[in-house]
């Protein structure tokens, strides 16, 4: 269902696995992944906002299952960020930084986990470290050429430093990945 771009479809099928194999942080994550996703195809902000509240719950829930993972700890930075960075938070540097904490956890678990990197990169891109956020996303590319988060990830650094044509070659890069 992700693939094919349902993600609400995904979700509920997310939430029954979990029921049936609730100590498995790898599914928690991957619920978490695509509640952080689908947040910005809700309706309204609070829904947005609600819809991040319930994948920080999940990457939580991930993290306290498997604290040494570097794609659970990934996933966790990718859900603080994406939490700290909405309109409705008020604390959004606290935030920030814990996602950059769990994202160099992951690499110092991983240091080639390209997930882990890119969400790295985003999470600096936030924080406007726009040096550090290329060397990350371009360390993303090499590892994790074929994953769509990575070109998502590029593709929004490029957007944010005016690159807009690459940006939406970028863009496209990664619907050609996951449509």
């Amino acid at each position: 269902f992700f693939d094919a771009g349902n993600l609400e479809a995904a979700i509920t099928d997310y939430q029954e696995i979990t029921g049936l194999d609730p100590q498995n942080a790898n599914l928690w994550a991957a619920l978490a992944r695509i509640q952080v996703y689908s947040s910005r195809l809700q309706t309204s902000t609070q829904d947005g906002f609600e819809r991040l509240e319930q994948a920080l719950s999940s990457a939580e829930q991930a993290f306290s299952l498997a604290p040494e993972d570097a794609s659970v700890l990934a996933i966790h930075a990718l859900a603080l960020d994406w939490y700290g960075t909405h309109p409705l938070v008020a604390d959004t540097q606290a935030y920030l930084n814990r996602a950059e904490q769990q994202a160099l956890r992951a690499l110092s678990l991983d240091p080639n986990n390209a997930l882990a990197l890119a969400y790295y990169a985003e999470i600096l891109i936030d924080q406007q470290k726009w040096t550090q956020a290329e060397q990350y996303i371009q360390q993303a590319l090499q590892r994790g050429g074929d994953l769509m988060d990575v070109h998502r990830v590029y593709a929004y650094y490029l957007e944010s430093t005016l690159n807009y044509n690459q940006a939406i070659e970028e863009y496209q890069a990664a619907l050609v990945i996951n449509p």
